[in-house]
């Protein structure tokens, strides 16, 4: 029986809205269908347009094509469901169809009734709650609540857009009423000081109410910021609803036709909010930033902040110019925006899963507004496998929220999305339960592949890795062989023509010689012999011919039988000085020549990434190692290991589960051939995006090796233009980050390394556990090439030069 950990949280259904940014109709509809969703106010609107406007990309390096700025906002929000306000809005999506509805579809069957084929979950029953559990009740200080319209289509865009608004279409009319009839609200028109106000008090409008219940965890530590808008420009309040979906209670908006009347509040707003960060002893400060809209030009937002929004204090002044890129696939080096963490509820449980059966259920997550599900897909339970112990069992998967085909559903009608947050299961009726089907790393691996219509089979070098992992324990036990010398030693006992064997003091003394300190040698040695890599038994030479042969425990007796000769002699009772010594010999994969066929090195690899990179706080891994993958066109690649890293580091909880390739050598001279680094590159080719590793047991590559990794590097670092992915990341691990990481930290071992080592070391010391930062560092010290934000910054120079 394996144990497990499953942490599920609720939450709203995520729907992206996918909308003409020109579109004003269609944006004011939504920002009223979003009021009447519970949740709406965490739903992106995504801008679709068929040539990039100027205002879109002014000032930016490049101008950014259509398609990329659709990618760019579904990779980020990563939507559950797309809503298109007009036909064919979603047909680059690469979205299934039957998670693409219509505006006028949303929380609508085919009938025209909400109920079992309709998304998302309306206020109704939400309304009805809180009226039961507070509204009804008097309160010792009264809720203020406002029901805020505008008295022109522009002004009351702006007011749904900020407070929300009701829309009066057939199907949705009714939510007003109710409104108004459960919260009594005061009703007001929009103005300036009606906004000032709403900024100075706590005022709940139905946007507020529309999420209650919902706790939001920001993930980011931006300071406060002022967004300058056009309100008679609909892809600025666009621009705006996103911005408070990233940053809620962070953003204040002010539109640029009352910020005369707002001056003073804007000018109290920084004074008020530049203060010292709280617990830093470094004196940062908070600074409040002023943002501009696209709509407003550089030369008008410079005016505008000096005449009314400037304050005395110069260094608390702050200008934005730019709208933040929302960019999931940004290079991770630097701190970048994250969607917030939306949650309702959460539980954890511990499972148990047997060898057999491998399916598990747990208890489904429901709001509690709701006494039962009703039918349709309303809700969404993420769920996150954890697992502590030795089994191999997997807690990672492939993004692919847009066309999912690993994993399946285990019940037909329900939706399971691999996101970052983790697996998102959308069921369809009120089942009370979450079924998930446990895998093994190797098995989900490989159903993965098969996915992809990719065979896959593992290797005989896969099996030595296996065995060596198992048989040590897992990858706690593999630290027993993170010494150069050690392996070398059991490579020289393992390349004996004969028995492969070592007498046991012999052995043990050799352990305590080269581990460099007694505590190390113990526990190299003793995990050796208690996982069971060697077994004890006696070595006896023949009293005929004279030749040794090995016994294990089980097989002395009195009389035996020489090996060489086949004939019986005596077990040696006097003269065991000369015919007898008791010996360890290597068994399974450790008695295979050659650093078992690569074994070592592959293991030390993914102990790595296991312990080095992936400590328990910082990112989950699954592997398998050495498989043949045979694809469609019978093209055969092998790798010697195939990893799922998904890394969790600070500031950034949202990250991109990534694709490992790893080719693993032991000392060759010339270990790293021109036809397996063909082979790799033939990896990246037909996977985008994937990482590279090639580890060495040596401490240095080749002049030929390096310059063959190089042109891979340089290849790898370019990024594809019609899907925005860059091609590849190289990382090159040699025997001193292998080796030499007994306490785990790689900073340390780099210490004790060269001078670029060193160097980077210490520039790095918090990073070098991102994957990206230690593909970049790896390439600069093993290859010879600049970081990779140098070589970006002279790419783009010669590229405007010309």
């Amino acid at each position: 029986m394996k144990t497990i950990n499953i942490k599920t949280k609720l939450r709203p259904i995520r729907f992206g809205f996918l909308v003409r940014p020109n579109d004003g109709k269609s944006i004011a509809e939504i920002f009223k269908v979003n009021t009447c969703l519970w949740g709406g106010m965490y739903n992106p609107i995504i801008p679709v347009f068929s040539r990039t406007p100027k205002w879109w990309s002014d000032g930016a390096s490049r101008k950014e094509k259509p398609r990329e700025s659709l990618n760019r906002y579904l990779d980020f929000f990563e939507p559950d469901v797309l809503v298109e306000c007009e036909e064919g809005l979603a047909a680059k999506s690469g979205y299934k169809e039957d998670r693409i509805i219509s505006l006028e579809q949303l929380l609508i069957d085919q009938d025209g009734q909400q109920g079992w084929k309709s998304f998302g979950q309306d206020v109704y029953d939400l309304y009805q709650h809180l009226y039961d559990t507070e509204y009804k009740y008097h309160h010792r200080i009264p809720r203020d609540i406002a029901l805020i319209k505008g008295d022109s289509v522009a002004l009351d865009m702006m007011a749904s857009c900020l407070f929300g608004g009701f829309t009066s279409r057939d199907n949705y009319s009714y939510y007003e009423k109710v409104f108004k009839d459960i919260f009594s609200p005061q009703e007001l028109d929009l103005d300036a000081e009606v906004l000032k106000t709403y900024f100075n008090k706590v005022t709940l409008s139905p946007l507020d109410i529309a999420n209650a219940q919902i706790n939001c965890y920001p993930n980011h530590h931006k300071d406060p910021a002022i967004f300058v808008f056009d309100f008679t420009k609909p892809y600025d309040l666009l621009d705006y609803w996103n911005l408070r979906a990233v940053y809620p209670n962070s953003i204040v908006p002010v539109p640029k036709q009352w910020i005369e009347k707002l001056s003073d509040f804007c000018k109290q707003f920084i004074l008020r909010n530049y203060r010292p960060l709280p617990g830093n002893r470094h004196g940062v400060m908070i600074r409040p930033t002023v943002m501009f809209a696209r709509s407003i030009n550089q030369d008008e937002a410079e005016g505008l902040f000096r005449a009314y929004i400037s304050v005395d204090k110069k260094e608390a002044n702050c200008i934005q110019h730019w709208y933040p890129s929302f960019d999931a696939k940004q290079y991770k080096g630097v701190v970048r925006e994250q969607k917030p963490v939306l949650v309702v509820k959460e539980r954890d449980s511990e499972q148990l899963i047997s060898e057999s059966e491998k399916i598990t259920k747990t208890d489904a997550l429901l709001p509690d507004f709701v006494d039962r599900h009703g039918g349709g897909q309303k809700w969404a339970n993420i769920v996150q496998i954890r697992n502590w112990g030795k089994e191999a069992v997997n807690t990672v998967f492939p993004i692919d929220f847009r066309n999912p085909k690993f994993p399946s559903p285990y019940m037909g009608g329900d939706i399971v999305l691999a996101t970052t947050e983790g697996l998102v299961l959308i069921p369809r009726s009120s089942m009370g339960k979450n079924y998930l089907e446990i895998d093994s790393c190797s098995d989900a691996i490989s159903k993965w592949l098969r996915t992809l219509d990719i065979s896959s089979v593992q290797s005989d070098a896969g099996r030595s890795t296996h065995q060596i992992i198992d048989t040590m324990g897992g990858f706690g036990g593999v630290r027993a062989l993170a010494n150069k010398k050690v392996v070398e030693e059991l490579n020289k006992i393992a390349m004996k023509p004969a028995s492969k064997t070592e007498n046991v003091n012999a052995f043990k003394n050799k352990m305590s010689i080269v581990s460099g300190n007694q505590r190390r040698a113990n526990n190299s040695f003793q995990k050796l012999v208690d996982c069971g890599a060697v077994e004890i038994g006696a070595e006896v030479k023949c009293t005929h011919c004279g030749h040794p042969n090995w016994f294990d425990l089980r097989k002395l007796d009195y009389f035996l039988q020489c090996n060489l000769c086949m004939k019986s002699f005596e077990f040696p009772k006097l003269d065991t000085k000369n015919k007898l010594a008791w010996a360890y010999r290597l068994i399974g994969p450790f008695a295979l020549p050659n650093y078992a066929k690569g074994g070592y090195s592959a293991a030390l690899s993914l102990r790595f990434f296991s312990e080095v990179i992936g400590d328990i706080s910082f990112s989950k891994m699954s592997w398998t190692s050495g498989r043949e993958l045979t694809y469609s066109d019978r093209k055969k690649i092998e790798a010697d290991y195939i990893v799922w890293v998904q890394q969790t580091p600070a500031f950034d909880t949202n990250s991109h589960a990534k694709l490992i390739f790893g080719e693993a050598k032991s000392f060759a001279k010339e270990a790293f051939t021109t036809k397996d680094v063909q082979a790799m590159k033939e990896l990246a080719v037909r996977h985008p995006g994937a990482i590279l590793v090639f580890s060495t047991l040596k401490s240095k590559l080749s002049i030929k090796e390096a310059t063959r990794l190089k042109r891979l590097a340089l290849w790898g670092r370019e990024i594809e233009r019609r899907t925005g992915v860059q091609r590849a990341t190289v990382i090159v691990l040699t025997g001193t980050e292998l080796f030499s990481i007994d306490d785990m930290s790689l900073s340390d071992a780099w210490n004790k390394g060269t001078a670029k080592h060193k160097e980077l070391a210490e520039i790095y010391t918090y990073q070098l556990k991102d994957l990206d930062v230690l593909a970049d560092c790896t390439q600069q010290i093993y290859l010879g090439l600049q970081s990779y934000a140098d070589w970006w910054r002279q790419k783009y120079v010669v590229k405007n030069e010309n």
